[in-house]
């Protein structure tokens, strides 16, 4: 699942009259340099006062606009949106396959183009519902501006499958910003700015989610993923290679390890992860760590040379960082991206349950 700026550029018109000379002849071509100077300077006076007119009539449209009416119409399938490949982030429900990057279309042509795509990822013709369509008005990026916010769910033979989407209206037109799925083992909620996180269960032993959000201009930024993992399996995954604790000798049993990574990939494609880990501590705090309902211990002696969880992970070349320098990495990604961690604090819009 981004604030105009309005730039004013005011110029000024340094005029001089350099002349030397005496004598009548020399009063004469000042008088004819001025004369002429003043006609010049008459003559584009009008040009500079249309084009600061003209500014100022665009920025009270700008101010004006009122983007209900176009919601109001793309609802009732009367104004169209203008869609591209890169806004879609959907899995199974995705129009990649059925609809053309950068056409227009209306909100039904756009989730038929969803419905179709589900049967193309599942290589099926079976019917699928469309089975409610709800909406509502949000404010990414707290500027007071308003965007639509539309869930369309579609039911199908084996699961539910819901699409959110946001689309910004402008005095241009009016375009899909993000549009994302979710399904019975994945959640998806938006918030009333336009914050967006992605939960999904990988099974058992671990969990994942995604943080993004979408702008007060529209645009779409993704902000970092992160895997949670139980090391309770007893095996860990690096590269291509699947290292078993007890081969170690190492009790991991009690060690939550994190993939985090800062770039969107496609499908097919791995991102480049950065790791740490953590004790588990007390259960009952799944805010911490998603479906594990657990909290994490914060000790940077985890991360010092010497212990036996730092030495093995230094033993099979898998660079670690302490929980401490992640966040700071977190926290630099949300600078690179422009993202107020007071938008993350928004009430949840549309809200879905979704039963693991």
């Amino acid at each position: 699942m981004i604030k105009k700026k309005m730039m004013v550029l005011s110029g000024a018109i340094l005029f001089g009259v350099l002349t030397c000379g005496c004598g009548s002849t020399g009063i004469q071509a000042d008088t004819t340099v001025s004369e002429e100077a003043n006609e010049h300077t008459l003559a584009e006076t009008p040009i500079v006062a249309e084009n600061e007119i003209e500014k100022e009539q665009e920025q009270v449209q700008e101010e004006s606009f009122d983007p209900s009416e176009v919601y109001e119409a793309f609802l009732n399938n009367e104004e169209v949106a203008e869609i591209s490949f890169d806004a879609d982030q959907g899995y199974y429900s995705s129009y990649k396959e059925t609809l053309e990057d950068g056409k227009s279309y209306t909100l039904d042509e756009i989730a038929q183009g969803l419905k179709s795509g589900i049967n193309v990822f599942l290589e099926s013709n079976d019917d699928i519902e469309i089975s409610e369509t709800r909406n509502a008005y949000i404010d990414c990026g707290n500027d007071g501006q308003n965007e639509l916010l539309v869930a369309v769910k579609f039911k199908a033979p084996m699961d539910t499958y819901e699409n959110k989407m946001i689309f910004k209206a402008t005095k241009d037109g009016l375009k899909l910003c993000y549009c994302g799925d979710s399904w019975s083992r994945k959640s998806l909620a938006v918030n009333e700015y336009g914050y967006i996180e992605t939960t999904s269960s990988g099974g058992a032993y671990d969990s994942s989610y995604e943080k993004s959000y979408v702008d007060a201009e529209g645009r779409w930024h993704f902000l970092y993923g992160n895997v949670a993992e139980y090391a309770e399996r007893g095996e860990l995954w690096y590269g291509s290679t699947k290292y078993v604790y007890s081969d170690y000798g190492i009790d991991m049993s009690d060690l939550l390890i994190f993939s985090y990574y800062f770039e969107k990939t496609d499908d097919e494609s791995e991102p480049e992860y950065l790791y740490t880990y953590a004790k588990m501590g007390e259960y009952g705090k799944a805010n911490e760590v998603p479906y594990f309902d657990v909290s994490i211990v914060k000790d940077n002696v985890l991360y010092e040379t010497g212990n036996m969880y730092k030495d093995f992970f230094d033993q099979i070349g898998m660079k670690v960082y302490s929980t401490t320098d992640m966040a700071a990495l977190v926290e630099k990604q949300f600078q690179n991206e422009g993202f107020d961690s007071s938008l993350a604090e928004g009430k949840v819009v549309l809200e879905t349950e979704v039963d693991f």
